[in-house]
Parts: C-alpha cells; sequence; structure tokens
C-alpha cells in the first residue's frame, strides 16, 4: 500500500511541476510589427527633353529654356542651357501637362551693347524632344583671288539693271565707272577678281523689263576684257512677273549645278532689281529669267507698300509663277499691344498657316550702357493670348532686361505648305531644315 501512494505522489508532483513550468514562462509567440506606410510624395513626371550640340552657343552667351502653362502662363518648370547638355523639364504627376509653352532665352553681354532675345513657342505637345540645331542655310563664303582683269561692257541697249558674277556670288568689290549716251550705256571694271574656277555671268535688265545674259569663259590675270550687247543672249525661260503700280519690290534669282551646294548670296546671280531701279524699269511685267546650265536656284521676290512687307523664298525648280503679291485685303487692327494680354483682328485675303508677333525695347545711358530686349512669339493660325512670366532668378540676374518696356513692332502671317506643328517637327523634334527653306509671309508692321 505504501508502494502505491509513493508511486502516485511521484506522478502528481511531476504534472504539478511541469504545469507550473509552463504557466511562469509561456512562449509568447512573436509579434510581427505593422508595416510602417511610406510617405506619399508626387513623382516627378518628365514632360520635355532639350538637347543642346557641342559648340552651338557662343561663349559670350547665356541661355535659358523656360515652359509657361498655356492656360494661365505659370511657369512649370526652367533649366540653363549649355553646350552639349541634355535638359529635362519636369512637373508632379498630380500636375498633368498636356501641352505647354517653350521660350528659349538668349543672353549677348557685350561691353558697347546688352541682347536679350526671348523666342516663345506656343502650344509645344507634352513628351517633345527638341533637338537645337542650325537653320541649315549655307552662306557665301570668301575665296581668294589669284589675280585681276579689266572688263568693258559697251554699248549696252537700256540697262535698267545689271549685275556680274561667279559662282561665289557677286564680286564687283572693285571700282567700276558707267558712261551713257542716250540709250547706250558703256560700263568699266578695274580689278576685277581673277579666280582659280573662273566663269562669269553678266545679266542685264532692260527698262523694258526683257533680260539678256552672257557667259564670260577662260579669263586670266592682267588682261582686258571686252563684250558688247550684240554677244548677249535671251535667257532660256522667263516667268513673268506683273509689277505693281505703287510701293517698291526687290526680285533676285541665284544659279547653281547639282554638284554645288546651296548658298544665301552665292551662285551666278541671274537677275538681282533693288528697289532703287524700280523707277527706270517702265513696263508692266518684267520677265525673270533662267538658264538650262544651272540645276537649281534660289528665287526672291519682296514687296514693300506703306507697313505692309510681302516676302517669298523658293529653294529648287523655279516656280511656277510670280504673284504681283497685291497687300489688297489685308488689315491689322491692334487693340491691346502688350505682350501678355496682346489682341488683335486680322483681316487677310486666304487663310495662314502660322503666326507671330513680335515686341522691342531699346535704352542708352551712361550709368548701364545699351541694352536691346526682344521677345518673339509663334503661333499656330489660331491665336490664344500667351502669359508672359519669366522667372525671378532669370530677372534678378539680368536686371537690364526691360520685359516692361517692351515695344509692340510688327506680326507675321505665314502661308507655308506646312502647318504650325509640322513647322515645330522640323524645326527641332525632327530637324529638317531643308523643309523650311521655302517662305511666304506678310508682315504688317505697327
Amino acid at each position: 500500500m505504501k508502494k502505491l501512494f509513493f508511486f502516485y505522489f511521484t506522478i502528481l508532483f511531476l504534472l504539478f511541476s511541469c504545469s507550473k513550468g509552463s504557466t511562469e514562462n509561456p512562449e509568447e509567440p512573436k509579434s510581427e510589427e505593422p508595416d510602417k506606410e511610406e510617405p506619399i510624395t508626387d513623382e516627378e513626371n518628365t514632360y520635355f527633353t532639350i538637347r543642346v550640340p557641342e559648340d552651338y552657343f557662343s561663349i559670350i552667351t547665356e541661355n535659358w529654356v523656360v515652359s509657361h502653362d498655356v492656360n494661365n502662363g505659370n511657369i512649370l518648370d526652367y533649366a540653363r542651357l549649355k553646350n552639349g547638355s541634355e535638359i529635362t523639364l519636369k512637373t508632379n504627376t498630380s500636375s498633368l501637362v498636356t501641352e505647354h509653352n517653350i521660350s528659349i532665352v538668349n543672353v549677348e553681354l557685350r561691353d558697347s551693347l546688352n541682347k536679350y532675345k526671348i523666342t516663345s513657342y506656343t502650344s509645344v505637345e507634352t513628351n517633345a524632344i527638341w533637338q537645337l540645331g542650325e537653320d541649315g542655310l549655307k552662306y557665301n563664303y570668301n575665296v581668294s583671288p589669284i589675280g585681276k582683269l579689266t572688263f568693258n561692257a559697251v554699248n549696252l541697249d537700256s540697262p535698267a539693271s545689271w549685275i556680274l558674277s561667279n559662282k561665289y556670288g557677286t564680286t564687283l568689290l572693285a571700282s567700276q565707272s558707267l558712261t551713257r549716251s542716250e540709250n547706250l550705256t558703256d560700263i568699266s571694271i578695274d580689278s576685277l577678281p581673277v579666280f582659280q574656277e573662273n566663269r562669269y555671268l553678266l545679266s542685264i535688265y532692260d527698262v523694258y523689263g526683257n533680260g539678256k545674259y552672257l557667259f564670260i569663259d577662260n579669263l586670266s590675270n592682267a588682261t582686258t576684257i571686252t563684250v558688247n550687247s550684240e554677244q548677249m543672249k535671251g535667257f532660256d525661260k522667263t516667268i513673268p512677273l506683273s509689277i505693281p503700280e505703287v510701293g517698291e519690290y526687290h526680285v533676285s534669282v541665284f544659279g547653281f549645278e547639282d554638284t554645288e551646294e546651296f548658298a544665301e548670296q552665292g551662285g551666278h546671280i541671274l537677275a538681282l532689281i533693288f528697289n532703287t531701279v524700280n523707277d527706270e524699269i517702265i513696263a508692266d511685267t518684267l520677265n525673270v529669267g533662267y538658264l538650262d546650265a544651272f540645276d537649281k536656284y534660289i528665287t526672291y521676290f519682296v514687296y514693300t507698300k506703306d507697313n505692309i512687307k510681302y516676302s517669298y523664298r523658293k529653294y529648287g525648280d523655279p516656280p511656277t509663277g510670280l504673284s504681283g503679291a497685291g497687300v489688297e485685303g489685308w488689315s491689322l487692327e491692334v487693340i491691346d499691344s502688350s505682350v501678355n494680354n496682346f489682341q488683335f483682328n486680322v483681316t487677310s485675303p486666304k487663310t495662314f498657316s502660322q503666326q507671330s508677333h513680335f515686341w522691342s525695347a531699346f535704352s542708352d545711358s551712361e550709368d548701364v550702357g545699351s541694352n536691346y530686349t526682344d521677345w518673339t512669339i509663334n503661333h499656330g493660325n489660331s491665336y490664344k493670348t500667351f502669359y508672359f512670366k519669366l522667372p525671378e532668378e532669370i530677372l534678378t540676374t539680368y536686371p537690364q532686361m526691360d520685359i516692361e518696356g517692351l515695344n509692340y513692332q510688327n506680326s507675321t502671317f505665314h502661308f507655308n505648305a506646312y502647318d504650325y506643328q509640322e513647322f515645330l517637327n522640323a524645326s527641332f523634334a525632327q530637324p529638317n531644315p531643308e523643309m523650311l527653306h521655302d517662305h511666304e509671309f506678310y508682315l504688317i508692321s505697327q
């Protein structure tokens, strides 16, 4: 009996001990801390990129890009532009940008004159990537002559305009003299430059609006060349241009072979009619000449009457026709000439594809020197009020930039074969400067 009691006592003791131990030292489950909430922040969204090539800006300039909200003119972002850089403009994702205005600010600081140039482009599409670059226009280059000669043209019949040129453009840098006797004119040029590649073209337009030409080859140093009117020939093709009764006009045609690059003010000159000789041409029509010897041309026609200027430029083939560019039917009424509240009414005989408006200000004082500020704003065919604002950093950096003193100067209305968005794409997004060579516009001054 004692043995059995001892056995039960031992079992009870063990059970009690285990129960007590588990109560005093329970194995508590590890509690997981709740995830801490990350602070909510607006992510930045890139909506515009601009790339600047190496050596694009002059070392004497400082340049900026500024983005504005199209609806209220608020500054969305801005940045300093430097050569060889890629700049991205960003906004919070909560501020969705569908389109915006872009302004390029160019500052040129000189001892004699500081220039502040602002060019704005409205309604730029979101996520656009712009590449700054050249306009693609080549200019005549200087070539050193290898000698000189004397040139004489005698018995020219009633010339109103004449020009002697070679592939490098006009070369009339030497002294010249004209002798007139009734309807006949003699031209003499001393020290006409002789070049390695020599082919001069003499082009003449008489008072009746008709043109003639003569190629002069195989020129050599220290010789005398004499030509006369009987050697002159009529152009292979002419395009009639009705001469306006009033106003002033300028016509020029430059010819190039296929192997030659286009060059502004370069190439053989088939016509160069300045407004200074308008009164000498008594005909109603100017027959603008072209030659089969050339494969491509640059044709210019500019007409000005009162405060309206018409400008036409065409690269490539001769134009199918040249309009008299009458300015009848045009009118521009400026209601508010300020930059940030510009309002106007325009009457146009035909629909334009693009417009731009121009303001400028000039100041000159002994304390701060000379300062010139201008602002050009580019739009499509419809106008939306442009609210001008610049970041405080830019305004304080250039205190002589006279934004408040800008005065309205003129408006330009374009009639190009491409629309405004195509213009922006060809200028910046997908650069195609050749597409922009041709232009046709009316500029109306205040």
